[in-house]
């Protein structure tokens, strides 16, 4: 998932599903956002996961999650990135919010 924070507070995100089984590098994956496999209880999970460390690190800017969720376990964190996976989304997010994202 890619999300902005501010000050620790999370204001937007992006959850993306591989389409391949897990194992595919990140980088060579194809991704589909909305998730398509994922169930509410477990985009809440990551949420709060993304939350969490937002708040815990104090990030301000776009940071990167990538998680593993199965169907019959949680959500678990693999990677943080202190960015995003597709710097052009940072580009959507700043004509959607009326407050800068990032400091220049």
């Amino acid at each position: 998932m890619d999300a902005v924070a501010m000050k620790g507070d999370v204001v937007c995100t992006a959850v993306s599903e591989h389409v391949e089984n897990a194992g595919v590098h990140s980088g060579d994956a194809s991704l589909v956002t909305p998730p398509q496999d994922l169930n509410n209880e477990t985009l809440d999970k990551i949420l709060h996961i993304c939350r969490v460390i937002a708040r815990y690190l104090d990030v301000s800017g776009p940071f990167n999650l990538q998680l593993i969720a199965k169907v019959t376990s949680p959500a678990s964190l693999l990677l943080l990135w202190p960015r995003l996976a597709h710097i052009s989304l940072l580009t959507t997010y700043q004509k959607i919010y009326p407050n800068p994202l990032t400091d220049d």
